[in-house]
């Protein structure tokens, strides 16, 4: 109920980190009742990796609507684009149309912030 609350307020922004085990099915079933947000970000989906869930993440962004997706940090594993599966690249090239303007979505890219030891 607090989160309900919280996504009403001036912006509706729905924070998803893949792979921290958040429940995406009821994440889905929620989001289909608002059917619109001004904001979504995909956190974590190491595009490249074994454990990334691109399929989930493709599914979730076609049942929503939305005018602007923030891609935060570590959407890719690596740069090894050899590793990128038939599901990673449906993803990116789902990311490519949302990009066109005739979609009218904005598409923000954000670096991670790592550091080497």
């Amino acid at each position: 109920m607090l989160i309900r609350k919280a996504l009403r307020l001036s912006f509706h922004v729905i924070f998803i980190c893949l792979l921290r085990g958040f429940n995406l099915g009821l994440l889905q079933i929620w989001c289909m009742q608002e059917k619109w947000f001004d904001t979504v970000i995909i956190s974590d989906l190491h595009l490249g990796s074994e454990v990334s869930r691109a399929g989930d993440a493709l599914e979730f962004l076609q049942a929503v609507h939305f005018k602007r997706l923030i891609l935060l940090g570590d959407i890719f594993a690596d740069l090894n684009f050899s590793r990128l599966t038939k599901e990673h690249w449906k993803f990116l090239g789902h990311i490519r149309k949302l990009s066109n303007p005739k979609h009218e979505v904005e598409v923000v890219w954000v670096e991670a912030i790592t550091t080497t030891g």
